[in-house]
């Protein structure tokens, strides 16, 4: 049995990676044309029981969001994971300040859809770390600290089957992104779509 660990939320997994074909009932997120930086495409999911991960925030969440959520939109990289059994599709932003007379990446902020579901989320969290009820506008959803110092992750009821966030800061910086979680996913919350 292989772990693997991504921005806080840890899964056990029999077996992982697959090259099969997406299902031809998949229907892909089309690459928005307003977004300062393009990604690539999410990569293929296996068929397995559970459906697909088809939101994309690497799409779907806008320059604007992220803009307002304090992270850089020009920042956007591609940070996927997909195994037999379950997926994680998403993207990575970095705030970025004036530290020392330089530009530098102070924190950063990852957002994934996942077709694994909230409760499974707590059930393995809960192994590792406490982990809280929350409320994050109409959606329900747990909150827990992340994996690395200064981490802290939400994972509540999204457009698949769990949408999770996971902020992080470093210690050049004053604004603590921990201390911002509950604010940057109420902005992200905002732009899901219903």
């Amino acid at each position: 049995m292989s772990k693997y660990t991504l921005c806080g939320l840890t899964f056990l997994v029999a077996s992982c990676g697959s090259s099969a074909e997406p299902p031809s009932n998949l229907e892909l997120t089309t690459p928005r044309s307003d977004l300062l930086v393009t990604v690539s495409q999410a990569p293929s999911q296996p068929p397995n029981k559970r459906s697909p991960v088809k939101f994309d925030p690497c799409f779907e969440v806008s320059d604007k969001t992220v803009s307002e959520a304090g992270y850089s939109p020009e920042t956007r990289k591609r940070i996927d994971q997909v195994h037999d059994g379950w997926a994680f599709i998403g993207c990575t932003f970095e705030r970025i300040e004036p530290v020392r007379k330089q530009q530098l990446a102070v924190a950063h902020l990852t957002i994934l859809s996942t077709n694994i579901s909230v409760s499974e989320v707590r059930e393995k969290e809960a192994e590792r770390t406490t982990v809280n009820d929350v409320r994050v506008g109409s959606h329900a959803g747990i909150s827990y600290r992340g994996e690395g110092m200064g981490s802290c992750a939400m994972t509540m009821d999204g457009p698949d089957s769990a949408l999770s966030i996971d902020v992080s800061s470093v210690g050049q910086t004053e604004w603590n992104a921990c201390e911002q979680m509950q604010r940057t996913a109420e902005i992200i919350e905002a732009a899901l779509p219903e």
